[in-house]
C-alpha cells in the first residue's frame, strides 16, 4: 500500500511530543483501525506506542487521552494476532509491563488489539 504525505499529515492530529523521561517522541493519529494506525505509525518511522512502565502509561494517557479537550480512545502496539493470549508489542520490544483491567485478557469478541 502506498501512502501520500498529504494523507499522512491529515491523519496526524498532534505531535511530535517528547516524553522527557524516556526520550521518545509521540504523535496522535486521527481515529482509525489498529492496522491502519500501525501502518501510519510505521510510515512516520515508529510503531504504535510501546508502554514500558507505569510512568509511560500515565504520561501517554495524560497527554493524549483528552487531547485538545476531546476524549479519545487510544490504540497501543500490544496485540495477540499471532497466538491468542500471547501478547507482543508491534515494536518487537519485550512485554515487561501490563496493566490489565479486572476480567480482561478474556479475548471476548476476538479482541486482538489494544
Amino acid at each position: 500500500m502506498l501512502i501520500s504525505l498529504a494523507r499522512l499529515e491529515a491523519r496526524t492530529v498532534g505531535g511530535p511530543i517528547l516524553d522527557a523521561d524516556n526520550g521518545h517522541f509521540y504523535f496522535l493519529l486521527s481515529q482509525g483501525t489498529w492496522t491502519a494506525s500501525q501502518f501510519d505509525a510505521t510510515t512516520l518511522g515508529g510503531n504504535l506506542a510501546t508502554i514500558r512502565n507505569v510512568m509511560e502509561h500515565y504520561w501517554v494517557y495524560d497527554i493524549f487521552g483528552d487531547y485538545d479537550g476531546v476524549s479519545r480512545h487510544l490504540w497501543i502496539g500490544l496485540n495477540d494476532l499471532s497466538h491468542p493470549f500471547q501478547f507482543i508489542w508491534a515494536s518487537g520490544a519485550p512485554v515487561t509491563y501490563t496493566n490489565w483491567a479486572p476480567g480482561e485478557r478474556d479475548d471476548a469478541g476476538g479482541e486482538e488489539y489494544l
